[in-house]
């Protein structure tokens, strides 16, 4: 990874207040340059304002900027293309579970990831078994 004075460059894929307050604090305490993405921008630029940062509309504008890792908090069904994107590019990522909506889709990103490069962690692991 590249770092630089500034810190680590981190982008934040989804940036609902109660999915991504969290990664905000901590990167601004960290004094990491953040850039966040979201699929409704009103997100991105409200969390830009709030941690600091740059908001991105499109994920091909958060690709040209440096990027050192990706933290991705959107919903499952909203983050494959944006991730699958960002670990092309060879940024590795750590997703909050679940990672995919499907096996056969988590096994792409995980194909994607290996042929880049980039590597992908879960923040957590688990299996969430229910009676009904």
């Amino acid at each position: 990874m590249t770092s630089t004075k500034k810190g680590l460059a981190i982008a934040v894929l989804g940036c609902r207040k109660e999915e991504a307050a969290h990664w905000g604090r901590l990167l601004h305490r960290a004094g990491a340059t953040s850039r966040c993405y979201d699929t409704e921008p009103h997100r991105a630029y409200a969390w830009a304002r709030q941690w600091g940062g740059s908001a991105h509309e499109q994920i091909e504008t958060l690709l040209a900027a440096r990027l050192d890792a990706c933290i991705a908090t959107m919903r499952p069904r909203l983050r494959h293309t944006p991730l699958a994107e960002i670990l092309r590019a060879g940024v590795p990522a750590l997703v909050q579970p679940p990672l995919s909506t499907s096996l056969d889709k988590a096994r792409e990103l995980h194909r994607i990831a290996m042929e880049s490069g980039a590597w992908i962690a879960a923040e957590q692991l688990g299996v969430h078994w229910s009676n009904r």
